[in-house]
């Protein structure tokens, strides 16, 4: 993302460089500064560590970021943001609302609403939205999903969407894309799951893509308390990510999660906690060797009946 990282310095900087008018002191002007400076240099760290599809920051919620973004053959309502080929597991109506503070910098919040029907013998729809960003430089990401079984143990998904990229001063993109993921059980333990994001690469602008992103992974249930996750991520032109994740069930109402992306050094915890059957919230934590912590909470209502 070389390009968006000079024009936001460019649009950024001279809200500082009137000392009189944003500083009264020369210690706030060093402050406004640097404060600045760290934003900046975050988002680009962040770019460059492969955080993001360079453009469009992926949507995860607390159980990807509390499985170390691992669980491309997950199921549930925010597989919705993963591979849609998992929400065939909503029976009724579904809805989900996540907030992830990545590093605790509230420039790099993401927030995302999902809501998801069923519909017997037709399948499952869904409608998304997602932003990234501050003022100065945000992403938007809307969505319509639609998944079905087509045999009783092979689930295909996909998902249409407009993307909007908006950077202050200087324009406003929009691209069309779309997304496909499958889901095939196996056997009573196993599951595969696989996933494309943008198959046809985009051009942002004279210098950055809007790259695909491919994703496959094993789920592993050796008992009914225990699933275990293992992905591989590759975004074109950048190295694959190896990932793992494990969920343990302590009890009906409490689950246990626990991650890491094992290529980029990022640990992580979550906890999921479920109430009259159909309201669930879930928090996770995550952590970055030399970035920080992000963290994440997901509210979510799920109608099976």
């Amino acid at each position: 993302m070389v390009f968006p990282i000079f024009v936001l310095i460019k649009n950024l900087l001279p809200e500082c460089v009137t000392f009189s008018k944003y500083c009264c002191t020369f210690t706030d002007y060093i402050d406004v500064m640097l404060k600045k400076f760290i934003i900046l240099s975050l988002v680009l760290v962040v770019a460059q560590k492969g955080f993001s599809q360079l453009g469009f920051f992926p949507v995860q919620g607390a159980t990807f970021n509390g499985l170390g973004r691992s669980g491309v053959s997950f199921e549930g309502v925010e597989s919705i943001y993963n591979n849609q080929a998992g929400i065939t597991k909503v029976k009724n109506f579904a809805a989900d609302v996540s907030f992830e503070r990545r590093f605790n910098l509230k420039e790099l919040d993401i927030i995302s609403v999902s809501i998801l029907k069923s519909q017997k013998n037709i399948g499952t729809f869904g409608l998304m939205f997602s932003q990234f960003g501050f003022s100065k430089y945000n992403e938007q990401k809307f969505g319509l999903a639609y998944a079905r079984k087509l045999f009783h143990n092979v689930s295909l998904g996909g998902q249409l969407d407009y993307l909007s990229l908006n950077i202050e001063n200087y324009s406003q993109q929009h691209f069309i894309t779309f997304e496909v993921g499958t889901r095939i059980q196996i056997s009573k333990q196993i599951a595969l799951g696989a996933h494309i994001f943008n198959p046809i690469t985009q051009k942002i602008n004279e210098y950055d893509d809007l790259f695909s992103k491919f994703r496959v992974g094993l789920q592993y249930s050796p008992s009914s308390k225990v699933q275990l996750y293992a992905d591989v991520d590759k975004t074109i032109y950048k190295s694959a990510s190896v990932k793992l994740g494990l969920i343990y069930q302590v009890v009906s109402s409490v689950q246990l999660r626990i991650g890491s992306d094992i290529t980029n050094q990022i640990y992580a915890f979550g906890a999921k906690f479920s109430f009259l059957n159909s309201y669930h919230v879930a928090g996770s934590i995550s952590s970055h060797h030399e970035l920080g912590a992000t963290s994440s909470i997901s509210l979510q209502y799920n109608d099976q009946e």
